[in-house]
């Protein structure tokens, strides 16, 4: 027997585990896709008010797990995206999400849309940050995603000032490519246990009172943002922690009797990928 031969024997038994496996992973993706159908339909019956079909922080419980119990040879990086493939998929069973995004195809802020929604959700590109909070606030979609650092500052400022004129919420974050994206929606987040909690706050005066303010709570900020508007400065600032905790809560009131306006923009899982 050629040496040829031996390798092609070889070759065949593996492939013929690989298209078994492949049998069995396909049904389990069908069982999974049937199951979120079923969620769907749970949650048509006992929910009266809107249908809410996507939960950010269960979609990062879900993944955080995956990346814990993978034992390779694939990455965790890897696994987490896969999975968000397959929760994305299944998701578009139940709801298929619109995502509007600044900028256009194949840009930044669209691979950052596709890494927190995966690639079954509708994504649109807009021209405007404010254009993106408009389509959330009136229904027409169920997502934006807006750059908050890492980017050109317009942009930046762009996103704190329609964060400061639209009733709307944080429900994630993205990285990517050394950009730092927020996922606004119309909708709070429960804990996922690994979250942010963010607020807008207008003061007169120095933004370094703030950190005084958080220095003395012992809470780090992770992301500070100004936009100055005239004698007014409006600041974006997250930190670690959610807003259903008392010690975020009494944070929050001390911000609250410091500046001339807080608003709890709401808290979202710490990005997992």
């Amino acid at each position: 027997m050629s040496q040829q031969t031996e390798q092609e024997i070889a070759l065949a038994k593996i492939r013929v585990r690989i298209d078994a496996l492949d049998r069995q992973i396909h049904q389990l993706l069908n069982e999974r896709a049937q199951c979120a159908q079923e969620v769907a339909e749970v949650k048509a019956q006992f929910e009266q008010d809107e249908v809410v079909f996507y939960r950010p922080e269960r979609e990062a419980q879900v993944l955080r797990g995956a990346m814990e119990r993978n034992e390779g040879p694939l990455p965790d990086a890897e696994i987490a995206r896969l999975f968000r493939e397959v929760m994305s998929s299944c998701l578009a069973l139940e709801q298929p999400l619109r995502v509007v995004f600044p900028g256009s195809l194949c840009s930044k802020s669209h691979q950052a849309s596709m890494k927190q929604f995966g690639q079954s959700a509708e994504f649109v590109p807009v021209d405007s940050i404010e254009a993106i909070f408009s389509e959330v606030a009136e229904g027409s979609a169920h997502y934006g995603i807006v750059p908050i650092e890492g980017v050109d500052p317009r942009l930046s400022e762009a996103a704190v000032s329609a964060l400061a004129k639209f009733d709307l919420a944080l429900c994630g974050e993205v990285s990517e490519l050394g950009s730092r994206y927020l996922v606004v929606g119309d909708q709070l987040v429960g804990p996922s246990g690994e979250d942010k909690t963010a607020l807008l706050v207008e003061l007169r005066g120095r933004v370094e009172q703030l950190d005084e303010i958080f220095q003395q709570a012992g809470v780090h900020p992770t992301a500070i943002v100004e936009n100055a508007a005239d004698d007014v400065c409006q600041v974006y600032i997250d930190f670690i922690g959610h807003c259903n905790s008392d010690a975020v809560q009494q944070l929050c009131a001390t911000v609250e009797q410091t500046v001339l306006r807080c608003k709890n923009l709401g808290s979202f899982p710490i990005a997992v990928l």
